[in-house]
């Protein structure tokens, strides 16, 4: 049997990709390249919420810049 483009039998048997949704906490999470920018978003943090203590940090794992209430 003499078998055309059309019906070759299909042989991708790849499962399907499956996207991971991130924790809430890490979806929260906004990266500042610099510490100047996130000290820039802190101030503006602060005039919405002005009993909140934020600080900035530099995370060991990326070197990206962070806010924290911690």
């Amino acid at each position: 049997m003499r078998y055309t483009i059309y019906n070759m039998p299909r042989r991708n048997r790849t499962p399907k990709h499956i996207l991971r949704k991130l924790p809430v906490k890490e979806r929260t999470k906004i990266r500042y390249p610099t510490k100047k920018a996130a000290e820039a978003a802190m101030c503006q943090r602060i005039l919405y919420e002005p009993t909140v203590l934020l600080r900035v940090y530099q995370s060991p794992h990326d070197g990206g810049w962070y806010l924290t209430s911690k």
